[in-house]
């Protein structure tokens, strides 16, 4: 078997920013790693110089795949700030990447001849998000849903603003066949908007799982599922005496056999975390994970995907003078942790830190 790890933009020199939250200066470069099977893994980074005019640099943008595309949207320049555009780019330009450019290590980039793709989309004016970063952007069938980010917009404080502004009592969404934005008017219970958290979508039971993040300029621990097929909110309610995650935002968040893996992110008092937790979408249940191996640094602002019984961990912010281009696995089976690529200049090793509540 085999799967690309694709990595887009992001940060590149950290400093500091309001709410402790770090700063970039975004990225416009793209790079794939190939893993190969479970027990023979391609431990090379490969770069693709693509023809044509590249994406705005950016960071905090949401990126998805459909139909066979990689496609990044909104995201913050720190010079333009905000911004509202969205590209694409086929993903058979994989294809140029021979085995042996994968198997050599510090290998020359190799010169694309696909490019990114601007792309032009419509829809009423009050369905289009405009521009916006710090959100979340889940594919369901052949639409985008976006949530959350730097809404509102007004410039107001989050505290000056109504009911309207701080709930979400409708979802954008994007029609990826026909590039059309629409707005749908959601039901069920009161969910306030939020940003620098992470939503996933689960197939088996159409849900987005909303998770964390910032809420009214505080982090929050909350998580809110929308069911596609019935149009309705519901904020999950955790019983006295049962263990929840402590508030965090910049974690990740992966779907695997009807469960979401929350891994790492920032504490209230913005330490980073290095703790896995585990819900399970039917039981409506917190568990933290203890698991073996070589266990991450603690990060924020890193990513994370499922492949083969696998959650892959990829880079982040470790601290405001130091990030991360490692890469790990978690076994889901074995609970396990490996260590794929770890640069000679990573910091040193700790033990996890816990972000534990009993709510």
């Amino acid at each position: 078997m085999m799967m690309e790890e694709i990595k887009y933009g992001g940060s590149e020199s950290p400093a500091n920013m309001n709410r402790n939250m770090e700063s970039v200066s975004p990225g416009n470069s793209y790079h794939a790693a190939r893993l190969m099977g479970t027990t023979e893994f391609c431990r090379n980074w490969v770069e693709l110089r693509l023809m044509g005019q590249q994406p705005d640099r950016r960071s905090y943008h949401s990126s998805f795949i459909f139909d066979k595309r990689l496609f990044v949207y909104g995201g913050l320049d720190i010079r333009e700030g905000s911004l509202n555009s969205l590209f694409e780019l086929s993903l058979q330009c994989l294809g140029e990447i021979s085995p042996d450019e994968l198997t050599s290590p510090g290998g020359d980039p190799i010169q694309s001849n696909y490019r990114w793709r601007l792309v032009q989309t419509t829809g009423n004016a009050m369905h289009i998000p405009g521009k916006i970063a710090y959100h979340s952007s889940c594919v369901y069938k052949d639409n985008m849903y976006t949530f959350g980010g730097n809404i509102p917009r007004t410039g107001r404080a989050m505290d000056d603003h109504n009911a309207d502004d701080i709930y979400c009592d409708k979802i954008h969404y994007l029609n990826l066949r026909t590039m059309t934005w629409s707005l749908i008017r959601t039901r069920g219970d009161q969910v306030m908007l939020r940003d620098e958290h992470t939503g996933v979508v689960d197939l088996e039971t159409t849900q987005m799982i909303i998770f964390r993040g910032f809420q009214q300029g505080n982090r929050t621990n909350q998580t809110s599922i929308y069911n596609f097929t019935t149009n309705q909110w519901e904020n999950i309610e955790i019983p006295p005496g049962q263990p929840i995650p402590c508030p965090r935002s910049g974690h990740s968040a992966s779907i695997y056999n009807g469960n979401m893996y929350v891994f790492g992110g920032k504490d209230e008092d913005s330490e980073k975390l290095n703790d896995l937790w585990v819900f399970n979408l039917a039981e409506k249940r917190w568990v933290e994970i203890e698991a073996q191996g070589d266990i991450p640094f603690e990060r924020s602002g890193h990513s994370s995907d499922v492949f083969d019984g696998h959650l892959v961990i990829f880079g982040g912010i470790w601290d405001v003078t130091k990030e991360l281009n490692d890469l790990h696995l978690y076994n889901f089976a074995e609970n396990n942790w490996t260590t794929i690529i770890e640069p000679a200049n990573s910091p040193t090793r700790s033990p996890m830190r816990v972000g534990t509540m009993q709510h």
